[in-house]
């Protein structure tokens, strides 16, 4: 039994560094707004859909993987925005999938200034696959033999003060604090989803004509895990074309490039340099995001 348990330990303690507390980690979160403050939906009188691809610690075995689709725009009440995301969040045996709804209401606060308001709801399904778990003793609890899987339901809220050239934003996921109970017999208490909290904020500063620079920062918190904030700059050449880095705090440095087409297609790549002490087994995280805009 001690044996099974550390196995279980070391499979979260995996799954939760990984993925940055106990949400996904997204390099170019400038580009994919949405998918960290569902605030934004409706921000921009268009509909978007977009498609981020994530493979994190290259060259380990079952590392990371996130994949997410979202969909989001204003309606035909200027001051409401909806949208919808998909995702699947992979680490070894364990995956992580769910789909979010959100509703989001924009108030102007002066000429320039707004506020938007969010909240989303949706359903979580967590899985571990015993069958790809080798156990030393044969003579251990079968636990692992089979595929255990639970559904939860869970809410978040955001909120997102903005203008033309500037957005300030705040996020509350996982509100229901679900506990997560997929062996019942190990632990008398399941694993909590804790609150976390998001704090993201960006400037696009117009340098002349043709070229823009665009600071960003994001920062998560959970209690206990360490203050994580990711500072990212961007260089803009007429809107088509941008080259940038990223900063993350004792994890990882990054680049990124992409290039926008006619403001209807953008594809974004992001190259990850880990920094922290996984860089003895992998040093490189890979980031592919596409999107597509319509006007409204």
């Amino acid at each position: 039994m001690k044996k099974l348990t550390f196995i279980i330990g070391f499979v979260a303690v995996f799954i939760f560094e990984s993925f940055g507390q106990q949400l996904p980690q997204i390099t170019q979160f400038m580009l994919n707004n949405y998918a960290i403050n569902t605030a934004f939906a409706g921000k921009e009188s268009a509909i978007e859909a977009r498609i981020l691809n994530r493979d994190q610690w290259t060259g380990i075995t079952d590392a990371p993987r996130t994949f997410n689709l979202s969909v989001q725009g204003m309606t035909q009440n200027p001051k409401v925005g909806i949208g919808g995301i998909v995702f699947s969040d992979n680490a070894g045996p364990t995956r992580r999938m769910g789909l979010n709804l959100s509703y989001a209401y924009h108030l102007n606060l002066t000429d320039k200034w707004k506020l938007g308001l969010s909240v989303a709801g949706g359903a979580l399904q967590f899985s571990i696959d015993g069958t790809r778990i080798d156990l030393d003793q044969a003579d251990d609890p079968a636990l692992f033999s089979e595929k255990r899987t639970q559904l939860v339901f869970d809410a978040s809220f955001s909120a997102l003060v903005y203008r033309e050239d500037f957005y300030f934003g705040v996020t509350l996921p996982q509100l229901m604090q679900n506990n997560l109970d997929l062996y019942e017999s190990i632990a008398e208490e399941g694993n909590k989803l804790e609150d976390h909290y998001y704090v993201t904020a960006g400037y696009k500063h117009e340098l002349s004509d043709k070229w823009a620079v665009e600071p960003a920062i994001l920062t998560k918190y959970v209690s206990p895990a360490p203050l994580k904030t990711d500072l990212s700059l961007r260089v803009i050449y007429e809107s088509k074309v941008w080259l940038g880095g990223t900063y993350r705090t004792n994890d990882a440095i990054a680049m990124f490039a992409g290039y926008n087409y006619n403001d209807q297609i953008s594809i974004g790549y992001a190259y990850d340099i880990t920094t922290s002490s996984i860089k003895s087994f992998s040093d490189s995280t890979h980031e592919l995001t596409l999107a597509f805009k319509v006007s409204k």
